[in-house]
Parts: C-alpha cells; structure tokens; sequence
C-alpha cells in the first residue's frame, strides 16, 4: 500500500455558506476537484503531460457523504489516493477534514477515464503513470460515521 497524498486546504468563507452558515455544496465541490487534480498531478498527469499528448480526464463516477458541516471561518484540508488503477481508468477516494478539531467532514468517491482528446474515448494509462499511482494506494471504507 502507498500513503495518501494532501491535495488541498483552506478556509470557509463567509461567501462560501449557505443560509444556515454552513459551507454550500459547490464549494465542497470545488474544493474536491482541485483536490483531484493534484492527485492526477502526483501520478504524471500534469498539464503539460496532457497538453503535449492530447489528453484529458473524464471523471464518470461521483459520490460525495457528509460527515459534519463546516462552518464559516472552519480551516479544512483533503487527503487523496487511489484505490485502483486499471488501463484507461482510476478510482480515487478523497477524505476532507476539519483542520482544528481533525474530524472528518465529507468523503468523495470518484472514477475518472485517462481520456484522448482527439477521438473522446479512453486512452490507454501509460505503464509509468500506473507504476507511480501505486505510491498513493490507499485502503478505503466509507463505513466510517465521521468520528
């Protein structure tokens, strides 16, 4: 097994709440999917790995649980990894939790297509790529209440 990756941190924003001061979707979105790109970074995904070969990544798959609400002013921060790798596709999972208290607050499950760009199809994942997603394999149950 491998070791999770930090892939994001900040802060909720007033801007960011909704009516009962807790942090809205979107952002929780937003702040997963900037998450993602970090771990496809570590993989060998960069931009100009993608940009030099026509490539791109399609997520196909999401499920995002909420453990407890982050609140205005909350400091967070996401740990990412893979929980599989196979020729054309990943699964990730990614865990996001409040910094101060270090409770989790929301997990987000994903499956994402190594994608060509020219055809829209998957693409075969390159051998080093896969090789270097097995340093961030992580064991995952989304048994877990948020304690």
């Amino acid at each position: 097994m491998g070791s999770w990756l930090e892939t994001n941190k900040g802060t909720v924003h007033p801007w960011e709440t909704d009516s009962f001061g807790h942090m809205n979707i979107r952002f929780y979105m937003a702040a997963f999917a900037d998450a993602a790109w970090h771990l496809a970074h570590a993989m060998g995904m960069s931009p100009s790995y993608m940009r030099a070969r026509g490539r791109g990544i399609a997520t196909v798959r999401t499920d995002l649980r909420y453990k407890r609400e982050l609140l205005e002013g909350d400091i967070w921060h996401i740990r990412s990894g893979f929980t599989k790798v196979g020729n054309s596709s990943f699964h990730f999972v990614q865990e996001m939790y409040n910094s101060e208290t270090a409770l989790l607050a929301a997990t987000y499950n994903g499956v994402a297509v190594h994608l060509d760009l020219n055809i829209r199809k998957g693409a075969p994942i390159p051998t080093e790529l896969r090789e270097a997603a097995h340093g961030y394999m992580v064991e995952f149950s989304d048994e877990s209440d948020g304690q």
